[in-house]
């Protein structure tokens, strides 16, 4: 079976192989797809499985629990917090993007999240990638004195000063990709669905 995976996915890495829910089977996670493989190698579906009976959609859940491994590995250090007061009660992971215009209406309500005790962490996905004005946008405000008041005016419309540091640009846009973001704002609740 991972031979025969390995064939279809190349020089991608199957990151976990594990007999599938349907006899005769493995599941393949690779990056942010899951593939079903038959024992042979003969067979291979991609798409969702779904459990009629459960009224479960398998396959996301197989990927929310490989999400949620790849976005605590992340370090905190390498993300924009904006907390509550108190101990959140409620943790969330977003991509974003500083051009994005939902991404900015989501963000004008920061204050609000953070008063009904929800952690917001935002992760750079520049939409448009590396070598664009949004990414160079995101490295700016990264390396801005003050992230938090760099980011929040940029989501404003605020152009930021012109800034390159070490920076997480890259690793998340990455990440993003990794984890299956394909648009902004994308939001992982902390069991990453």
């Amino acid at each position: 079976a991972r031979d025969a995976i390995q064939k279809l996915v190349q020089d991608r890495k199957i990151e976990a192989l594990e007999k599938a829910p349907i006899d005769g089977y493995y599941q393949a996670v690779v990056g942010s797809q899951l593939l079903y493989v038959s024992a042979d190698g003969r067979y291979v579906l991609q798409g969702t499985l779904y459990d009629a009976d459960a009224k479960l959609d398998l396959t996301a859940a197989r990927l929310a629990r490989v999400n949620v491994a790849k976005l605590d590995a992340y370090p905190e250090s390498k993300r924009i917090s904006f907390k509550p007061t108190s101990k959140p009660k409620y943790k969330v992971t977003v991509f974003t993007d500083i051009d994005c215009g939902y991404c900015r209406k989501m963000h004008s309500h920061i204050a609000e999240y953070n008063e009904r005790g929800i952690q917001v962490d935002y992760l750079f996905f520049p939409r448009s990638g590396p070598g664009t004005p949004s990414f160079a946008k995101a490295v700016s405000v990264w390396c801005a004195k003050d992230r938090q008041s760099a980011f929040t005016a940029a989501k404003a419309g605020s152009d930021p000063a012109p800034l390159q540091c070490d920076n997480p640009v890259s690793e998340e846009y990455k990440l993003g990709i990794d984890v299956g973001v394909d648009g902004t704002p994308t939001v992982f609740a902390p069991d990453g669905s």
